[in-house]
């Protein structure tokens, strides 16, 4: 499921990729999901759970590392976090 609604959202251009990017997106509440990588780092996902907590936001792990992200999101680099930007 969570692979299938990325797709769809690269489709969209409702995601947003990038730790620093999707953490300056949170503080605002304009993030609704994030996906994080197998081998995400630590650091970054303990903070992003801590603005989900306070945002609402979702946080879901998934079963495939950065090398797979990135090819699912159609980079030439590792992705280790991707985010959906809330619609108003």
């Amino acid at each position: 499921m969570s692979t299938a609604e990325i797709k769809q959202l690269m489709k969209t251009k409702e995601i947003l990729m990038g730790s620093e990017r999707i953490v300056k997106m949170m503080r605002k509440n304009q993030i609704s999901t994030v996906w994080l990588s197998s081998n995400a780092n630590p650091r970054t996902r303990e903070e992003l759970k801590g603005y989900a907590a306070s945002t609402g936001a979702t946080v879901l792990t998934l079963d495939m590392n950065s090398d797979d992200l990135g090819i699912l999101c159609k980079r030439q680099h590792p992705v280790s976090i991707v985010a959906k930007v809330k619609t108003n």
